[in-house]
This record gives structure tokens, C-alpha cells and sequence, in this order.
């Protein structure tokens, strides 16, 4: 309509309208006045410049922007171009509000699912992450000044008080929580740790690390330990680390730079088991699940916490965050300090000939892959072909098996994460720090996914 106008009028300029908060690509272009015909000295190509016509250009895909038709020494310029700097910053803080709206409107189908289905207890906890999730929104909106829109975290048919048989387990739970509170208070409840107890741990140690446990103030550290820490079969100080599924036993060693949690390995290892043997609410397996229906291979692809759904999809997004922050300096800051070394190795899980310093290596992470090949190879069999297949089905670029490689790593990569991101809360300090700067949206998935152990 504008670009009739203009041509109706005669018009070879035009204004660009704008408006803070703009997304980045557009931020560029918004506010300024462009050259129909591209023949002007001194404005710039209209449709060159602003990507008019194009999906991801001016009036294309969720652009709220428009033009309007401008005769220089008649009209007054309307718009203004934003410093792209704030602009940015208003975006981001739009982006993360969004963000936020769809989490509290994905844990109130959570909380309706869980009602129809008579479960009680998980109602309550999706109520919880609910308040968790809204109280979050609260301290965003007080931090950037941006207005709240109730109507985006709406639900069709949701209720915001808790069911009456809800509220009678909630009343019925926290009778019997008062019977544990009095346990603990005579130490009835203190985790133990037996099979660690018994190994050749110095016991001296034994008590430090028992007491890094029990005093924890992550509540759900300490109901993993207590409901699945003398599930593993065997545990055996070495002079190295490693969890082996098959004997369901580990081995730890103790660090050899004092910049390194002492605790550490032995933390590692005990998150590689609980992956592998605790049970935790409300998690997804689509991804995993489409590839051993396809393959056939539920020995390699295996549903464990750290491949699930949503874990994929918090280290999926860690990885682009690293991405836009790990420069030269940040490269230098990390090799320094030994602290670092979870986040290093994520760095190496996640993007190929990336080993700052410490990580498991190229041979490491591209195990799973690579004996994919070795039996489609020795058999006959054609997986290779078929995880590219389920990967384009799932929306993945996948244009050529390089990239088919990279994202089959990420379970490896991620398995990783999960350990190492574990290990940094146990142990505290600055690897924490490292893990919360470096892998935020893997940190905030694990204490929720925590939160759900069974």
C-alpha cells in the first residue's frame, strides 16, 4: 500500500518508522529515510538496506516496522534511529520476558495434566515451579521496568487455587514431613553413604565429604544422596575417574592443582551414576526414543537425564550463549584458572578442535558416532544414514554429515555437562561461578529437573 502511494505521489523517498525494543537486525535500519529508486547520493537503497520484500527483512515476518512516503523540505522526519546499544538491551530484556510467559504457561498445563490425572504431588510441584517461575517474572519486570501482560501467560481452563484432594495430600505431606523433622533432629535421617564408608577412602575424608552432603543447602542435593547414594555397588579411590554403568561401581582420584575442588572427581562420578539410576519427574524423551525406534540402538542412545528433551535443550542453548562470549579474553581467563575445567570441557563436548585445556578430546566425544560407523560398516547396516533421517524429522540442519556428526556428540558432550554442572553445586566455589557464567541455561534446568528426583 505505502509503495503505491509513494509511486502514486511520486515519491522516491521514503521514511522508515521505529520503535525501542526492535530486534537487533532491524534496530540497523529502523528510523531513517531511504531512496526508492536507489539513485540518491544521500540516502541509502531502500530495499537493499532494509531487506524489503524478504521474509526476514522490512514488513516481513513479525516486523512491526512500516514506511510512509517522504518529500524532503515539506515534511518533518517523524521517526528517530535508536542508540542500537539500548535498543538491544531493551530487546534482550523483551526476549527474556517471553521466555519467562511461555515457562509459566507451560507449567500451568503441567499443573491441569497432572490434576486430570489424579497426581497430586506433582501438581503440587508444577505449583511450586509455578510460583518459582512467576516470582521470576516479578523481579525481571522490577529490574528492566517493563509491563507485565497477564494476557500472555494465559491458559484456557487453568485455576489458580490447587485442587481439594491436592490440598488434602499437601495437608497429609507436611504431617509427615514434621514426623521426618523430628527423625533428623535425633539423626535418624543423616545420610550415611555406607558403600562409600566402606571403601579405602581415608575416613577422616569420608566425614569431610559426608559433611559437604549433609549440610548442603540445596535440599535436593541432599535428597539425591539420601534416596539413591548406596545404590551404587562399589566405589574405589584410584588415580583416576570414571563411572562404569555395567558393574554400576566408580573410581575417583583427588585433583592435582590446589585450584581445583578437592571433591570434585569424586562428585563427577557420582553424578554420572545418578544420570544413570535415579528416576526424575516430568522429563521427555522424544529425541532419544525417535532414534532408538529407528536405529534400533537403545544400548548407545539411552534415556538418562542428560538426554532428555529438556536438558538437550538447555546445553543446546548454552552452546550459542558461549558462542557469543567465549572471545580471546574470555579464552585467556579460562586457561588460567584450573577452576574452569567443567566449563573447558563443555566447550570441548560442544564444538569441534575446541580444547581450551582440559577436556575429554575429539576421541572422546566422537565415540558414539564413530562406532555407529565402525558397525554400519563391519554389519552392513545403514544408521549412519538413519540418524540423519530422524535428525531432519526433528528440524535439524543437517545438510551434510559433518553436522550430523556435531549433534550425535552432543550426547556425550551433554552427559559431561550434566556431571560437571553437578559437581560444580556439591562442591561450590568458583567452578560454580564458572558453570552459572558459562552454562546458565543447563544450571537452571538441572536444580529443576533435581527438584522432580523420584
Amino acid at each position: 500500500m505505502q509503495m503505491a502511494r509513494a509511486e502514486e505521489w511520486g515519491s522516491d523517498l521514503v521514511e522508515v518508522t521505529s520503535h525501542m525494543g526492535a530486534r537487533p537486525s532491524h534496530a540497523k535500519w529502523q528510523g531513517r529515510i531511504y531512496s526508492l529508486s536507489g539513485n540518491s547520493k544521500k540516502y541509502k537503497p531502500f530495499v537493499e538496506t532494509t531487506g524489503y520484500g524478504e521474509v526476514t527483512g522490512l514488513k516481513g515476518a513479525n516486523c512491526n516496522h512500516d514506511f510512509y512516503p517522504f518529500f524532503e523540505g515539506l515534511n518533518t522526519k517523524k521517526y528517530y534511529h535508536y542508540d542500537e546499544k539500548e535498543n538491544k538491551q531493551v530487546y534482550e530484556a523483551r526476549q527474556k520476558q517471553r521466555k519467562i510467559e511461555r515457562d509459566i504457561r507451560k507449567e500451568k498445563q503441567k499443573i491441569m495434566l497432572a490434576k486430570e490425572q489424579g497426581d497430586f504431588e506433582s501438581e503440587l510441584l508444577y505449583r511450586k515451579k509455578l510460583r518459582q517461575k512467576q516470582a521470576k517474572m516479578r523481579e525481571h519486570l522490577k529490574k528492566t521496568g517493563l509491563t507485565r501482560h497477564r494476557d500472555r501467560e494465559w491458559v484456557y481452563g487453568y485455576e489458580p487455587k490447587a485442587s481439594e484432594n491436592a490440598k488434602k495430600f499437601r495437608k497429609a505431606k507436611k504431617k509427615a514431613d514434621k514426623k521426618v523433622d523430628k527423625n533428623k533432629e535425633k539423626g535418624y535421617n543423616e545420610i550415611k553413604l555406607s558403600k562409600l564408608d566402606s571403601s579405602n577412602m581415608d575416613k577422616a575424608e569420608y566425614q569431610e565429604y559426608l559433611a559437604i552432603i549433609n549440610k548442603h543447602q540445596n535440599d535436593s542435593i541432599k535428597n539425591l544422596y539420601s534416596k539413591y547414594g548406596d545404590e551404587i555397588d562399589d566405589i574405589k579411590q584410584s588415580n583416576t575417574g570414571f563411572y562404569s554403568p555395567t558393574r554400576n561401581a566408580l573410581e575417583f582420584s583427588y585433583p592435582k592443582y590446589s585450584d581445583m575442588d578437592k571433591y570434585g572427581t569424586l562428585a563427577h562420578e557420582y553424578s554420572h551414576f545418578f544420570d544413570t539410576k535415579a528416576k526424575f519427574k516430568g522429563l521427555n524423551f522424544t529425541e532419544i526414543e525417535k532414534l532408538q525406534n529407528e536405529t534400533g540402538l537403545s544400548a548407545m542412545f539411552k534415556n538418562v537425564a542428560s538426554s532428555s528433551d529438556e536438558f538437550l535443550e538447555a546445553i543446546r542453548k548454552d552452546k550459542e550463549h558461549i558462542k557469543s562470549i567465549l572471545d580471546k579474553k574470555a579464552k585467556d581467563e579460562l586457561l588460567k584458572d584450573n577452576a574452569s575445567h567443567g566449563v573447558q570441557d563443555a566447550i570441548d563436548g560442544l564444538f569441534e578442535n575446541s580444547r581450551i585445556r582440559w577436556g575429554h578430546g575429539e576421541k572422546y566425544y566422537n565415540r558414539l558416532y564413530n562406532d555407529i560407523c565402525y558397525y554400519d560398516k563391519l554389519f552392513g547396516m545403514t544408521n549412519k544414514k538413519k540418524l540423519k533421517e530422524v535428525y531432519t524429522d526433528l528440524g535439524f540442519d543437517v545438510s551434510n554429515q559433518t553436522k550430523v556428526k556435531l549433534i550425535c556428540r552432543q550426547y556425550e558432550a551433554s552427559s559431561e555437562a550434566w556431571a560437571n554442572i553437578m559437581s560444580a553445586e556439591v562442591c561450590g566455589g568458583k567452578s560454580l561461578e564458572y558453570v552459572k557464567k558459562y552454562l546458565p541455561n543447563s544450571y537452571e534446568k538441572m536444580m529443576e529437573i533435581l527438584e522432580g528426583v523420584e
